[in-house]
């Protein structure tokens, strides 16, 4: 969420930085405990050429506040990034496309990730879920999924480059098996798809365990992601795999109902999880 508003700068008691630019006197950045100065080199670039294309002078304060723990695999430097360009257009009154959107998002996610896909701004721009395949068109899946997803932390940041190396050394060493496994789990997507469209949980719980086994081949899930998975598993998800580069952030697990939710998720806060969210894929399911 974004508090945006022009005037003077507020007393915040919370941390906060303050930069001077060129395009405005100044701006204050205020972030909650989930952000640091370390995930705001993306924004503030963002904040600059927004500034100047929008024809913005005055000075403006922009309040952070997530819940999205960054370096997870969560997408919370795109949340981040396409907050902040609705607000500023929003500020601006001016109309945005979804197009413009995701080419404003990408100025904070090509400094934070060097060359990302788009994957994750054009996810959390979107209300329903979306088929994305690298520069072609996104297609929505408007179908509702009628189940509930826990989230769950493992507490340790996520090891995208690492992991990418391992794959990358796999590649050469077993080119075969690491070439079918990773050409599986394109076939997984596509099975997903059509799990999701026929609002099959079971199946969709099915692939998600699949997925997972592959990863854990290719050497990008480990051990603390792995005992988590497996607690809720035990504890009756559907299916749960890592979300995100691997080698540590979160994981999604697949319940049929709030109930069986709330159960998956306190066994794993029991098993280790320092933070859970559940998220209902459909308003109306019912506990």
């Amino acid at each position: 969420m974004f508090a945006f508003e022009g005037g003077p700068l507020p007393d915040y008691g919370g941390r906060s930085a303050h930069w001077r630019t060129g395009l405005a006197d100044h701006v204050l950045f205020h972030w909650t405990a989930v952000l640091g100065p370390s995930n705001l080199h993306g924004p503030l670039a963002l904040w600059r050429t927004l500034a100047e294309h929008l024809r913005i002078a005055e000075p403006l304060r922009v309040t952070i506040d997530s819940q999205v723990p960054t370096a997870r695999g969560m997408g919370s430097s795109a949340a981040t990034a396409v907050a902040l360009v609705r607000a500023f257009f929003d500020y601006a009154q001016q109309p945005l496309t979804d197009a413009d959107l995701q080419k404003w998002a990408a100025v904070s996610e090509d400094i934070i990730h060097g060359t990302p896909s788009g994957i994750d701004a054009a996810t959390v721009a979107s209300a329903v879920p979306i088929w994305f395949i690298k520069d072609q068109p996104v297609i929505a899946l408007p179908d509702p999924l009628r189940g509930v997803l826990v989230i769950a932390d493992s507490g340790k940041l996520g090891e995208t480059g690492p992991a990418v190396a391992a794959v990358r050394k796999l590649r050469q060493t077993r080119p075969s098996q690491t070439n079918a496994a990773i050409a599986e789990l394109g076939q997984i997507a596509a099975q997903g798809r059509a799990a999701i469209h026929q609002n099959d949980l079971a199946a969709l719980g099915r692939l998600l365990d699949r997925d997972q086994a592959l990863l854990q081949g290719l050497t990008v899930s480990d051990p603390l992601l792995d005992q988590l998975i497996a607690a809720a598993r035990q504890a009756g998800a559907l299916g749960a795999k890592l979300t995100g580069g691997g080698r540590g952030g979160c994981l999604i697990a697949l319940c049929s109902d709030l109930p069986h939710a709330d159960h998956v998720a306190a066994a794993l806060q029991q098993a280790g999880a320092p933070a859970t969210w559940i998220d209902p894929l459909d308003s109306e399911v019912q506990s």
